[in-house]
Parts: C-alpha cells; sequence; structure tokens
C-alpha cells in the first residue's frame, strides 16, 4: 500500500508553486520605484521539481515592468505691458520715431495707432522684434499709439497711449527754384537778399545793422520754421521774422552764434525787447546749422530751437492775418552772411488750410538793428 503523500504529487506541485508565486509579487509590488517613466527587473516565476520532495530554494530569473505617470507642464507668463516713451515732434512734422521700452518676456512687439484715444477703429502700424517705428508720410491730425508684448504663448497687455500732433504745412519752400517769390535785392554798403546755392542768404554789409524780407504770405495763428546758418565768421544774429504789417511793424526771433536767443517787437521803427539775449545750449554755436520755429497762437508766442522749447511769452499788439518771412542782424562786425533753407509755414491745430500769399507784398525792411547781445 502506497503512502497518501504520494498519491496525488502533481497537485502538491502546483499548491506549492502557486504560493510562491503570490508571496513574491507582492513582496515586489512593495518595493517598485514609480516615476515619469521607470524599469525594475523582476525576480520571479520559481520553480519546483515535481518530485516527491519539493526542492526549498526556488531559482528566479529575470524580467521587467514599466510604470508611465503624465508629464504637466506650466504654461509660460504673457509678456509684462511695455512703457511707451513720449513722441518727440515739436515741429509738428509728418516723420517720427514711435519708441518704448523692452518688456520682459516678449519676443515681439505690435504697434497699434488710430486717431482717436479710445482705438475704437486701430490699426497696426509696427509688427516686429524693434522697440522702435519710424513713421513718415502721416496726415495731419492728432495721432495715438499703444504697444503690446507678445511670444509664442500670446501676447500681453496694452502699454500707456502717446499722441502726436501732425500739423498742416501749406506753404513750404526749400529754396531750390530762384523764382519761388522772396526778394531779390541789392543795396550797395547796406545790404543784399537772393538765392545762392539752394539757400535764401541775406547779407548785412554795414555795422549795427538790420534786414528782413518776406515773399508776402500770410497767416494768423500758425507755426514759421527755419533752417539757419552763419556762412562765415562775422556773427551777429539771424532768424524768424512774424507779425509783420503793412507799415513795417513785426516781431523777430533770432540767435546769435555764440548760443544766445532774443524776441524783439518792431513798431514805429523803434525796438522793444520782449525776451532779452539769453543763453541756451541747445542752440548750436558758430556756422552750424540751426532749427528755429516759432509758434503763434492768439496772444502766446513759443520760441523753439532745435526742438526744444527755449520759452513762451504773451504779447497781442500785433495780430491778425500777417506777413511773415526771415532777417538778420549786425553788430559789432559788418558783413554778416545768413543762410536759409526749408523754410515753411504750419497750422497749430492740425487743420488742412491757413494763410495766404499777397500778389505784389514781397518786400524787403532794412533799419538801425535793435538790442545787441
Amino acid at each position: 500500500m502506497r503512502a497518501r503523500t504520494l498519491r496525488h504529487p502533481y497537485r502538491l506541485w502546483l499548491g506549492v508553486s502557486l504560493g510562491l508565486l503570490v508571496a513574491f509579487a507582492l513582496g515586489f509590488a512593495g518595493r517598485s520605484p514609480v516615476g515619469a517613466s521607470a524599469s525594475t527587473p523582476i525576480q520571479g516565476a520559481a520553480t519546483i521539481s515535481p518530485t516527491r520532495t519539493p526542492t526549498a530554494t526556488p531559482t528566479k530569473t529575470p524580467g521587467r515592468f514599466r510604470n508611465y505617470l503624465p508629464l504637466l507642464f506650466k504654461p509660460m507668463p504673457l509678456p509684462s505691458a511695455p512703457v511707451l516713451n513720449a513722441i518727440d515732434n515739436a515741429d509738428g512734422d509728418a516723420s517720427y520715431i514711435v519708441s518704448w521700452r523692452p518688456a520682459a518676456r516678449a519676443q515681439t512687439y505690435e504697434l497699434q495707432e488710430d486717431d482717436n484715444a479710445s482705438f475704437s477703429s486701430p490699426t497696426v502700424r509696427y509688427a516686429g522684434s524693434e522697440t522702435y517705428c519710424s513713421v513718415s508720410g502721416q496726415a495731419p491730425g492728432t495721432w495715438y499709439y499703444r504697444v503690446r508684448g507678445c511670444h509664442s504663448g500670446g501676447c500681453g497687455g496694452w502699454s500707456n497711449v502717446q499722441s502726436v500732433l501732425v500739423t498742416s504745412c501749406p506753404y513750404a519752400d526749400d529754396f531750390s527754384n530762384p523764382a519761388s517769390g522772396w526778394p531779390v535785392r541789392d543795396v550797395m554798403g547796406e545790404y543784399r537778399t537772393e538765392y545762392l546755392n539752394g539757400e535764401y542768404r541775406i547779407l548785412v554789409r554795414r555795422t549795427n545793422w538790420w534786414t528782413g524780407g518776406t515773399p508776402g504770405y500770410r497767416c494768423a495763428d500758425c507755426s514759421i520754421e527755419v533752417e539757419g546758418r552763419f556762412a562765415s565768421t562775422n556773427y551777429g544774429g539771424y532768424g524768424i521774422l512774424f507779425g509783420l504789417t503793412d507799415i513795417g511793424d513785426a516781431y523777430f526771433f533770432q540767435v546769435s552764434g555764440t548760443q544766445y536767443y532774443n524776441l524783439s517787437k518792431l513798431q514805429s521803427n523803434r525796438w522793444q525787447e520782449l525776451v532779452p539775449w539769453t543763453r541756451a545750449s541747445v542752440i548750436k554755436a558758430g556756422q552750424a546749422v540751426n532749427r528755429l520755429r516759432v509758434v503763434r497762437n492768439g496772444a502766446q508766442i513759443a520760441l523753439y530751437a532745435n526742438g526744444q522749447l527755449l520759452t513762451t511769452v504773451s504779447d497781442a499788439s500785433l495780430r491778425g492775418n500777417l506777413r511773415v518771412g526771415l532777417a538778420a542782424s549786425s553788430y559789432e562786425q559788418a558783413n554778416v552772411d545768413a543762410r536759409f533753407d526749408n523754410f515753411r509755414v504750419c497750422s497749430v491745430t492740425g487743420g488742412a488750410s491757413l494763410g495766404s500769399m499777397s500778389p505784389g507784398q514781397a518786400e524787403v525792411w532794412s533799419l538801425e538793428a535793435g538790442p545787441r547781445p
């Protein structure tokens, strides 16, 4: 009679094998590392020889498994809002530069332009990586700008708003045409006015003398500007004549070769200083070119040199639709040779038209000079 333990050896082997597999699986589950992507060798699949006496030590065979966890991406913050700089266009020119400070995280910028501060009908004036935009050929009026930074994830908030005034300039002369209407005169021992090499020339031949010329163009509230220079080292003064009446009363804004400026009023052949000779570092000395501008708006008179405001005064005595022009003065030195270029008259409100030309009103005025520097 055979022993009971030998009647079903296969069942015994199967039970032991399953028990060991469960034990190993549970033990390995507690030790397995978890990561976004991991692989760990498994010591498993114990085998027992199907004999009467099971082996005490299982044989381990290596294996592998992988656990995958999702990768979470945090979105990149949008660019901060740029700061739009003030737009320098004191002369009301149709060409100017709009610039802004770099914005954090911005890769590109979008600049919008509109004719109203609410940006109800904006257009994109510029899109790119630069921090400025050059505007040219702009129509008269007040224009508003704002800018924002962008990257591949989107665009940030808008900057502050800046505006610029572009004036209408119905009268302009670059003196390239000698028949454009300025007076040509030659008085021996006193003065000479003429077109010369694309400029308008006023030569004051005697000391302590003043000479002014006008093409006859008239305006009321307007901006008058010109580029002026001395053509020799004999320095006196040169500048803009405005408010010129039919009897010769006028205002004269002038600069010297030593960086001084002055505003005087001529009435009944007598000079009155409204702004005494004052030094300003923005005025270029010697024979350098200076861009001069006068803005007459009602009783207010604003004086500019090279885009910078010098001063503002109030005087209401010579107002209305009066003539404008150019003038030069001599003081201790004779033969003061002043040259002018790019003369123009513009509106101070951005209107489409102003002023008028008076036929036959081109004249030269000459008399003793006013207060000296």
